[in-house]
């Protein structure tokens, strides 16, 4: 998320979280002198390119969101099983049923590590302790 001078977290909610990247976002564009530029983000840092594209628009040429976390709308029309290659092939039953399964379930890793019991939550706590800083419940 290029911070990798690990800036002091202290956000409390969600909101609060959302606040502190678009914040960071925007102070990081000021210091590059940036307008109207393109912004991309994966995971996470699409669902920040959203949250940053609806504060600062004017800032923005395009955006491009790359299976953004959070985003739970899907189209009506939307049929993976209709999804063809660029040869033009479609793809096979098997891929076809996991990736179905997974859109449907809206299975994700970090989906999976939150509902086992201990690995997950233990996993999950790690990753938030060394990349953000934050504390787990038991520690503050």
């Amino acid at each position: 998320m290029g911070a990798s001078s690990r800036p002091k977290f202290e956000s409390k909610t969600a909101s609060e979280a959302d606040e502190f990247f678009v914040t960071f976002l925007e102070s990081w564009r000021k210091a590059m002198s940036l307008t109207n530029f393109y912004l991309a983000g994966h995971s996470f840092g699409g669902y920040i390119c959203g949250h940053y594209a609806y504060r600062y628009p004017e800032h923005l040429k395009k955006i491009l969101m790359l299976s953004p976390a959070g985003v739970v709308w899907v189209p009506p029309d939307f049929d993976i099983t209709q999804m063809k290659f660029k040869n033009g092939k479609k793809p096979n039953k098997l891929f076809k049923s996991i990736a179905t399964s997974i859109w449907e379930k809206k299975w994700s890793p970090f989906g999976v590590m939150r509902t086992s019991k201990f690995i997950g939550k233990k996993i999950i706590k790690s990753y938030l302790k060394k990349r953000m800083g934050m504390l787990t419940d038991e520690e503050q």
